[in-house]
């Protein structure tokens, strides 16, 4: 999905769309920062059920 909104951003920019551009960056980097927060949680799951075993 990053990738998606990257390649929308670079076609923005193409155009010279400066806010449409903007906004695509702004996505990318949300949708980034959401993806790498559920896998920190799924990580710190599997550490917490090793040291229950």
């Amino acid at each position: 999905m990053v990738t998606t909104y990257l390649y929308h951003a670079r076609e923005a920019a193409a155009r010279n769309d400066g806010v449409a551009m903007e906004a695509c960056l702004q996505y990318a980097e949300h949708y980034r920062r959401i993806m790498n927060g559920i896998r920190e949680e799924s990580e710190e799951r599997h550490r917490q059920a090793a040291r229950d075993v």
